[in-house]
């Protein structure tokens, strides 16, 4: 690790830390907020450019399985999807939309502990601090959705995100929002063993460079 990347950890890793540390001062209907946007966004794909993947699925000639199979999204932690989240946190901050660019924020965090050492701790105290918030998430998701100013998006959004992963439809997430544990902090995930592969599938076509 060069002196350039050290630093930017240590600034990444001080940028969780802060972050957790406002969690725990912040009203637990902000945390139960923030999971229920992390929830929605959870299922958005990512797709790394300048792939063989990425070119049969940009010229349509693969099959629609084919594409769904090979597609990682955002809960498929894995280093892969670095680049494409660090774009994404991007243009959600310039959204506005402050609660989907503090979602997208921590799924970038999380997805650091995948890619490089030193995040596992501090992306475990991160979920432990969000998930105390848990016995609320159905009672402050209900009230946001009945005040919601755009109800049809809203809506749009939760069909979305249980069309992309029908084995966390959203009632099942409201009653225990701990479903939404990131894949390699469990045992024996299938989520882990779905994006190992994947990863093995694509190799195939785009080996690493040696």
């Amino acid at each position: 690790m060069g002196l350039l990347d050290g630093w930017a950890h240590r600034q990444k890793k001080k940028e969780i830390k802060d972050f957790v540390e406002k969690l725990k001062i912040s009203p637990k209907e902000d945390s139960a907020n923030i999971l229920v946007m992390t929830y929605l966004t959870s299922a958005h794909p990512l797709i790394p450019s300048k792939t063989h993947a990425a070119k049969l699925i940009a010229d349509g000639s693969a099959d629609p399985e084919f594409i769904e199979y090979i597609t990682l999204r955002i809960l498929h932690y894995n280093p892969a999807n670095q680049t494409p989240l660090i774009e994404l946190r991007q243009a959600a901050r310039e959204s506005g939309n402050v609660l989907l660019a503090v979602a997208i924020k921590i799924h970038d965090f999380t997805n650091m502990a995948t890619a490089h050492e030193g995040y596992d701790e501090l992306v475990k105290e991160m979920w432990s601090t969000l998930f105390e918030a848990a016995q609320i998430v159905e009672s402050t998701f209900h009230e946001y959705r009945r005040t919601s100013p755009d109800r049809e998006r809203l809506d749009a959004n939760i069909r979305t995100a249980e069309q992309a992963r029908p084995d966390l439809p959203l009632e099942r997430f409201l009653k225990d929002p701990r479903t939404l544990t990131p894949h390699f902090l469990l045992v024996d995930s299938p989520i882990t063993k779905h994006i190992q592969k994947v990863n093995a599938f694509g190799e195939r076509f785009d080996p690493p460079a040696k």
